[in-house]
């Protein structure tokens, strides 16, 4: 037996044969009942499985880079400086204090004009 030593490597190889098991027997259930009704239920039931196996093959894979169970070698996060940024803030506008709960700003007109640059 072959353990696969990465979550990701797990989740793919749970994931891609469970897909392709699934839609072959039911194809075989269908090929043997042969009915109309039969064959809606086993549509549907092939769809959600083709559905939902990936997105929760998806929130594993999440839940382990969230608590840092993947190697550091495999990783490479393409939008980790933006979300590490702080957002940049329009000119003159004042940082929020975010222990304020009013502190988020506010759009729309009842905001007033802009406030006037220093000279």
């Amino acid at each position: 037996m072959v353990k696969l030593p990465e979550v990701l490597s797990r989740s793919h190889a749970s994931t891609k044969p469970q897909a392709l098991g699934i839609l072959l027997v039911l194809v075989g259930v269908e090929l043997r009942l042969r009915t109309g009704n039969d064959a809606g239920t086993l549509a549907l039931i092939i769809f959600f499985q083709l559905l939902t196996g990936p997105v929760a093959s998806h929130l594993v894979a999440r839940s382990a880079y969230r608590v840092g169970g993947i190697h550091a070698d495999l990783l490479f996060d393409d939008l980790d400086e933006q979300l590490s940024e702080e957002p940049a803030m329009p000119a003159g506008h004042p940082r929020p204090d975010p222990g304020r709960e009013d502190a988020a700003p506010k759009d729309g007109p009842e905001d007033g004009p802009p406030p006037a640059p220093d000279r």
